[in-house]
């Protein structure tokens, strides 16, 4: 695996991660163990308060996250490079 790649596929600690709306992938490790994943954001919950949100609805506590694939190191969206030259696509 190349060293960039392997620097990306590291789950970090969730104190590191982007607060400004950026969707990520969120965890809950405990030991070494994945317990909950899913995507989502930084996000206004209510009138008062803010915290990571999903499709689902809040996400309480996580504690590791990761940038989506297509993201920059800080989580932000970059453009992907579409071809109809890539394998497994269908133009």
């Amino acid at each position: 695996m190349r060293p960039e790649m392997e620097k990306t596929l590291q789950w970090r600690p969730i104190q590191t991660a982007p607060t400004d709306g950026s969707e990520i992938i969120l965890a809950v490790i405990d030991a070494a163990e994945v317990r909950h994943i899913d995507i989502g954001a930084w996000e206004p919950l209510n009138d008062r308060e803010t915290g990571w949100a999903t499709d689902r609805g809040d996400f309480d506590q996580p504690t590791h996250w990761l940038p989506l694939p297509g993201a920059d190191e800080d989580g932000a969206d970059e453009p992907v490079l579409e071809t109809a030259a890539t394998p497994g696509l269908s133009p």
